[in-house]
């Protein structure tokens, strides 16, 4: 009796920790789900096809940009290819988290890898890693003591960050994505809301995108080279393919940087280098100049005394 209630005070905790975690993220799918319902009426989607769009697809970003490029006309061509590219960043969160997957069931890591996104794949690592760290330092302070801890079942039992819970803050998160956007869109159908509105959601979701990453050289001139390159398309009225235009230039732009900024240092070194070789070689010159004027006088000098 008392584990069965071990186990269920563990399960309500670890639920109610997953929830607690989800909350920050809840909020911020409500306030951007619904301009993305709203905005999927606009460019002429229903009710339904934004509904499964939410569950299937769920990508924030794309799902801005699939109704923005359908209002400019834009060939499905170029929308495939350019949400596929917005969305490649998924493969890192993947392979960044799959380290923490190793004793976890196939169903359960699918379910938990098709419903990452960004702020889950951050809160997610969070907890994982500060979960590690733990770990690794009572393990390592037990084999110093070689005490057992005197914590209570309880208390055992709901330590640590488990799958379990990273899976339900990520489903806690696609459900009020896909409540939001139903109700976007519902009353997108009930009421008229200027498109330009719902459009600057677009934006605002990919400055957000922008400030997360780690401020460097190349992610600065990959962001701005990108925004120029959509301009330029739009000016010589290619607003089609612009996104995809940008995105692409922003990338070699980052990597012809990132490389340049790889070799330089390499070559810094290489010259420093050579510097220090040559002054130890001017040092080394000195010395035995030095030391040749010495034995000179040393010998002349003994010369006078024999004299």
């Amino acid at each position: 009796m008392t584990i069965l209630n071990s186990k269920n005070y563990n399960a309500q905790h670890k639920l109610k920790d997953a929830f607690v975690a989800a909350l920050p993220i809840i909020a911020g799918y409500t306030v951007l789900g619904i301009p993305c319902g709203i905005l999927g009426i606009q460019a002429g989607l229903t009710v339904s096809q934004i509904a499964i769009m939410s569950l299937l697809f769920y990508s924030g970003a794309g799902q801005y940009m699939i109704p923005n490029m359908l209002m400019t006309a834009t060939p499905i061509g170029s929308i495939i290819v350019s949400v596929a590219l917005v969305n490649t960043r998924q493969i890192l969160y993947s392979a960044s988290l799959s380290r923490f997957l190793k004793n976890t069931g196939k169903p359960l890591s699918f379910l938990f890898a098709a419903t990452v996104t960004d702020e889950s794949f951050g809160v997610n690592l969070g907890r994982f890693s500060y979960n590690k760290n733990n770990v690794e330092k009572r393990h390592t302070h037990q084999n110093h003591t070689r005490v057992k801890s005197d914590k209570t079942p309880q208390a055992d039992l709901i330590e640590g960050w488990t799958v379990t819970q990273a899976t339900a803050v990520n489903l806690l998160s696609l459900g009020t994505w896909t409540l939001a956007n139903i109700t976007g869109a519902i009353a997108g159908t009930l009421f008229t809301f200027p498109s330009a509105l719902a459009s600057f959601a677009m934006t605002s979701i990919f400055i957000c995108l922008l400030f997360m990453q780690r401020f460097k050289t190349p992610t600065a001139i990959a962001a701005i080279v990108a925004a120029i390159g959509v301009m330029l398309c739009k000016i010589l009225g290619l607003s089609g393919p612009a996104i995809l235009i940008g995105a692409i230039a922003g990338i070699i732009a980052a990597l012809l940087v990132n490389s340049a900024t790889r070799t330089t240092p390499n070559a810094i070194v290489r010259s420093k280098g050579n510097d220090k070789n040559n002054v130890k070689d001017d040092v080394n010159n000195k010395v035995n100049d030095n030391d040749k004027d010495e034995v000179n006088c040393n010998v002349n000098d003994k010369g006078k005394e024999k004299l």
